[in-house]
């Protein structure tokens, strides 16, 4: 799924923080920091050792807040120009975690988050991470799975959804991948595995399923099963996302079998 990390200067950050981002995320790491109001990135380390010395490096020298950034890559190749941190213009970058629902090419050679930055984003006033409303209007269209972290040349970070990650000791990080290694028996799913896993659950539900789960079904997100809609549970966004606002592939998966249902439902009635 990815982890994106906003590190203030003052903030000091652990090698085994650092090694469980980069071990469950490993489909390269990068790293974006401004000194003398320039900014720079440094992206494409697939090795561990590479980006433990990078971050010590950089934190040396960064002035302001530092963006970190490992991959799991669900869309575009697994190569230098799809790890992030992004170019966004010429005075910010910006990194994500999540999957966007948008339309990526078949065999697209760069990821959602490029796409996503080159028809929308780069179309942005250049200091735009200053303008608040702009910011809520991002989260709004990019939704609560997703967190955007952006940095200015002035080494000012910004956050979209900073409430769907965890500040732990003054760091920013989207998810919490930073905890664990895999001997600790932790898995870190990737959207495309999530997405896969639906796309089976979806393609095996019984009739008494549909019933029970009706026709706008919500994701738990805390066990990723389907439950049916209650207000209540809607409400509680942290928890529970709707199917179609998560994924308008498996949501009209889902209908399709929920109309096959009916049918079938009242052809038996």
């Amino acid at each position: 799924m990815c982890i994106a990390i906003v590190k203030p200067q003052g903030t000091q950050i652990s090698d085994e923080c650092l090694r469980n981002c980069f071990e469950n995320n490993q489909d390269g790491a990068g790293i974006a920091y401004a000194v003398n109001g320039k900014l720079y990135v440094t992206k494409g380390i697939f090795k561990l050792d590479d980006f433990m010395k990078n971050v010590r490096a950089v934190e040396k020298i960064a002035e302001g807040d530092i963006l970190i950034h490992c991959r799991i890559g669900t869309s575009g190749k697994k190569d230098k120009n799809n790890c992030h941190p992004h170019w966004v213009n010429s005075s910010v970058v910006m990194i994500h975690n999540g999957i966007l629902d948008i339309d990526v090419p078949d065999k697209s050679e760069v990821s959602d988050t490029i796409l996503f930055i080159n028809e929308y984003l780069s179309n942005l006033p250049e200091d735009f991470i200053k303008n608040t409303s702009i910011l809520k209007l991002i989260e709004q269209v990019i939704g609560k799975n997703n967190k955007f972290a952006f940095l200015n040349n002035k080494g000012e970070s910004a956050i979209c959804n900073i409430k769907s990650g965890v500040v732990d000791e003054g760091i920013w990080y989207s998810n919490e991948t930073y905890k664990y290694n895999s001997y600790c028996g932790y898995r870190s799913y990737s959207q495309r595995e999530i997405l896969d896993y639906f796309e089976d659950y979806i393609g095996t539900l019984e009739d008494d399923e549909y019933e029970n789960l009706g026709e706008y079904p919500l994701i738990d997100r805390y066990d990723w099963v389907l439950v049916p809609f209650s207000k209540e549970n809607y409400r509680d966004r942290y928890n529970y996302i709707s199917l179609k606002s998560y994924s308008e592939q498996l949501y009209k998966q889902y209908q399709k079998g929920f109309k096959d249902f009916s049918k079938r439902y009242k052809i038996a009635s």
